[in-house]
């Protein structure tokens, strides 16, 4: 059970982490500039498709038939543009609208959907509540052009259910997700191959405190279904400060590593794919389990007119 539940928070948070990642204002790359357009009323849907395959070794034999198992991610977000002010910095409501998960293994078969409220049990009921702490949460972020976030705001029913579902990020850990995750680009044109490397600190309740560092590189203009895009590579790698004090963990590999394509015509990131590997070792009732999951990440932007 722990080990489920452990995946569903480091999932979570890679997520989560993606998601902001690369949801903000872009600026000057390859000797032209990338920027967000942002205008008041603009809704975005975001989507994103995840694909898990986690392995477990050391289990004890009465649990060997869920040594493995496979994982889909669907999540709905929602961003809509609620204000824009003279200096150009935009007021962006994001809300989580819908998860669903679907868990593959030899010996547990499951569907969660946060828009199925049909009572569940067991394993599925444990990691649902993970996934209701996070479905319907809506904040507030107020961005400079750069892409900076200079204001987060949370509503009070977003702070009630966080309380009450008790999720695997506190108000404090998802405002520094927010506050820190956004992609900055340097505020002058760059060359195809300059990268950029931004770093900063996220805390979960059940795991502790990461370190995250991401580097980024512009790798120039590619054409997508006959759409010009710009395409940035982007490398995250996750350190934990205190996780084996928390949770008994010892977070032994953590990279991710994908493509990011923008679309400057109208502003909006296109899509993007990411591959990212954990390895870790946990420790339970004495005995040491050895865990790795490899994950497939995708995320696509709809912008309205």
């Amino acid at each position: 059970m722990m080990n489920r539940t452990i995946l569903i928070h480091l999932s979570t948070l890679s997520s989560c982490f993606l998601l902001v990642l690369f949801g903000m204002d872009a600026t000057c790359l390859a000797q032209k500039t990338l920027a967000w357009k942002l205008p008041k009323g603009r809704i975005l849907r975001v989507q994103i498709d995840q694909t898990t395959k986690m392995k477990l070794d050391g289990l004890p034999p009465s649990k060997a038939a869920m040594s493995s198992n496979t994982t889909q991610q669907k999540t709905e977000m929602t961003w809509t543009v609620l204000d824009v002010l003279e200096d150009k910095s935009a007021r962006i409501e994001q809300a989580v609208t819908r998860i669903v998960f679907e868990m593959q293994s030899p010996g547990l078969t499951f569907v969660i959907d946060t828009n199925d409220k049909k009572p569940l049990t067991g394993v599925a009921a444990t990691m649902a509540s993970s996934f209701n702490s996070i479905a319907g949460t809506r904040f507030v972020v107020s961005t400079k052009p750069s892409g900076e976030i200079i204001e987060w705001s949370v509503p009070d029913e977003t702070k009630k259910k966080w309380i009450e579902e008790k999720g695997g990020l506190s108000e404090s850990g998802m405002k520094e997700l927010s506050m820190n995750s956004t992609m900055q680009l340097p505020e002058i044109p760059i060359r195809v191959g300059d990268d950029w490397q931004q770093k900063y600190e996220l805390e979960m309740q059940a795991l502790g405190n990461f370190s995250v560092t991401t580097t980024y590189q512009y790798l120039g203009e590619e054409v997508v279904n006959g759409v010009t895009l710009d395409k940035i590579r982007a490398a995250t790698t996750l350190r934990s400060a205190n996780v084996e004090e928390k949770a008994g963990i010892k977070l032994n590999r953590q990279e991710s590593l994908g493509t990011i394509w923008f679309n400057n015509q109208i502003g909006c990131i296109d899509h993007s794919e990411f591959h990212q590997d954990i390895a870790m070792d946990v420790l339970q009732a004495g005995m040491e389990i050895k865990q790795v999951a490899n994950q497939d990440l995708k995320i696509r932007f709809i912008a309205n007119p």
